[in-house]
């Protein structure tokens, strides 16, 4: 190999190598810039509790010290809990009757409310099954 050859070589790996470092500090300037504005929106200030159902019963995490915890569904009191301490999951099995009227249900805890929506899980449908259309 000529010595004109190895010179290209080295200049077009310099470059190369440029490019890579260039597109490097780029990537670190877009993920300093992410985080920064991930800390202004909240600073991973999270809420007291959280609430979700599974299948019958909603779950209720606590991420502090709750107290006077109430689940209800159209304004009746379905399940309250004295106390549920930081760390702790309490659960609120709801009755099918109930499931059937409404899949919307509201957690209290203290002066914060959460809605808590049920889905209703789908059958599945063995295949060949003819599946009526329209709503019918």
């Amino acid at each position: 190999m000529s010595s004109e050859r190895k010179t290209e070589l080295f200049k077009l790996s310099s470059v190369i190598l440029a490019i890579g470092v260039l597109l490097i500090g780029i990537a670190a300037i877009g993920f300093y810039l992410e985080l920064k504005k991930s800390m202004e929106r909240g600073g991973g200030v999270q809420e007291p509790f959280w609430a979700r159902c599974v299948e019958d019963a909603i779950i209720i995490t606590a991420r502090e010290d709750l107290k006077d915890v109430v689940v209800s569904a159209r304004g009746e009191e379905l399940c309250r809990f004295d106390s549920i301490g930081r760390g702790s999951e309490e659960v609120c099995y709801i009755n099918t009757s109930i499931l059937n009227e409404t899949r919307v249900f509201v957690v209290k805890a203290g002066d914060l409310k959460k809605a808590v929506v049920c889905y209703q899980p789908v059958k599945p449908v063995p295949l060949g099954t003819p599946v009526p259309v329209g709503g019918d």
